[in-house]
């Protein structure tokens, strides 16, 4: 039986880090729901039939795939459009987490779902919440580094998404990343153990 375990945390905290260094120090997988809405809009993916009846050709590029740049700018004039792409796209990933979880064998496994705060449907598909933490001036840095983002820019990104205390309220468990990188894998070597324990006791 695999347990699982929601990986969470805001923009720019290292949820990508550190479930490569779960996977790569102790072979611990992660389902990643940001992958999966990719793929489902992607050119062919499950969702674009649904989203060009939705909201028109527009929003489908020369390729097949969703125009992200033409969806962005949509959600900026029209308030309802995001929850409406979600109402898509929520339940087509839910139903091919679900899939993808009956393939994993590990004695403990991750669904990487950035936005659990703001996504509860998704709690019911794991048992514990790791949550992936920093200050928030950290997550900014991050971000203007990575996106090449103006601190303005940054600091809009950051407004998108739900509290940094929203987060740590549902979390059962921390991984604090805002020190060096062998700092990180001891947190996660140590987590792992951890979980090992509480799994075969269970």
């Amino acid at each position: 039986m695999t347990h699982w375990i929601a990986l969470t945390g805001g923009i720019g905290s290292g949820k990508s880090t550190v479930a490569e260094l779960f996977f790569d120090r102790h072979h611990i997988p992660t389902i990643d729901s940001d992958m999966i809405a990719r793929e489902l809009t992607a050119a062919n993916g499950q969702a674009i039939p649904t989203i060009r009846h939705e909201f028109g050709d527009d929003m489908i590029d020369i390729s097949g795939s969703l125009n992200r740049n033409a969806m962005r700018h949509l959600i900026t004039q029209d308030n309802t459009a995001k929850v409406r792409l979600e109402q898509l796209l929520h339940p087509m990933i839910f139903v091919e987490i679900k899939q993808q979880q009956a393939t994993v064998k590990a004695p403990y496994a991750f669904i990487a779902i950035p936005l659990l705060v703001e996504q509860p449907q998704f709690m019911c598909l794991s048992e514990r919440v790791l949550l992936v933490d920093c200050e928030e001036n950290l997550q900014i840095k991050r971000i203007r580094e990575r996106n090449q983002f103006t601190y303005e820019q940054a600091c809009a990104a950051l407004r998108l998404q739900a509290p940094r205390q929203k987060r740590q309220a549902i979390a059962d468990d921390t991984i604090h990343n805002s020190g060096s990188l062998n700092d990180l894998i001891q947190q996660v070597d140590n987590m792992h153990h951890y979980y090992c324990r509480i799994f075969q006791a269970a």
